[in-house]
């Protein structure tokens, strides 16, 4: 017999196999009735083994989210690495010690960000790159209002930041610069019929102007002696941090366990 067509008791619930289920609608290992088990799992279908193996896979799989490269080489560290590769830009590999079923995690750096996700081990190094650079554009084009409104602020205070040390001439040229780029996109966000989208095509260069005019910004300590906000440069500095996929301050992550 095929193991694979054999019946189990599948909870939704927990996304758990809970017996298998013989010929006569009765556990296996309970000894007890479809019906007495449905009782006790109200969630409960019957299905095949083979099903059961796609939905454990599909319950554990997660999508890439960004950790730190104390991260990437803890997990390199901790277990031998499996399927391990480097081409060009991109790297991953995948923990040797499955999380349920096919499921691994699987840990990449892309170009110089490192992201991690939960996907079957299997899955070939070009796919793992696709679907990081596809979660790094998606998060970006998200924040991309949050990025248009912060490269507002910082250009807006760039100028200030510096004024009672004397202002490079190299900052006013920046400041300028890019107060110009602005009002070219005001002028064509105003043309526009779709803002938002217009916004998320933009995204890329957003980020990269920010971090550019971020740069350029005293760190937040010494916002007091440059006469800015405190608050303004922090918010700058998380508008960024939020478009490149931190879901917390570096500071607060762990391992991921």
């Amino acid at each position: 017999m095929n193991r694979l067509n054999t019946r189990v008791a599948w909870d939704d619930a927990t996304a758990t196999a809970i017996d298998e289920i013989t010929p006569d609608d009765r556990g296996l290992y309970t000894k007890k009735s479809v019906d007495e088990l449905r009782q006790q799992y109200p969630n409960l279908t019957v299905i095949t083994w083979d099903e059961a193996g796609q939905r454990t896979d599909d319950h554990h799989r997660k999508p890439p989210e960004r950790i730190t490269r104390a991260q990437f080489l803890y997990w390199l560290e901790v277990l031998p690495p499996v399927d391990w590769i480097r081409i060009g830009d991109g790297e991953s590999f995948k923990i040797s010690e499955r999380i349920a079923g096919n499921i691994t995690r699987i840990v990449v750096r892309y170009e110089r960000e490192y992201w991690t996700l939960q996907d079957h081990i299997r899955m070939p190094h070009e796919d793992i790159i696709v679907l990081v650079s596809e979660a790094r554009l998606r998060v970006m084009r998200e924040h991309a209002p949050a990025l248009f409104t912060a490269l507002r602020d910082a250009v807006a205070i760039l100028p200030d930041a510096w004024r009672k040390f004397g202002k490079p001439e190299d900052i006013a040229k920046m400041a300028s610069k890019h107060a110009t780029r602005i009002a070219q996109l005001d002028e064509q966000l105003n043309a526009s019929d779709n803002r938002d989208e217009l916004l998320r095509n933009e995204a890329e260069q957003l980020l990269d102007t920010l971090r550019e005019l971020r740069a350029a910004l005293p760190d937040p300590e010494f916002a007091a002696q440059s006469g800015v906000s405190r608050e303004k440069i922090e918010s700058i500095g998380a508008a960024i941090r939020a478009a490149e996929g931190w879901k917390t301050k570096e500071s607060e992550v762990k391992p991921v366990l």
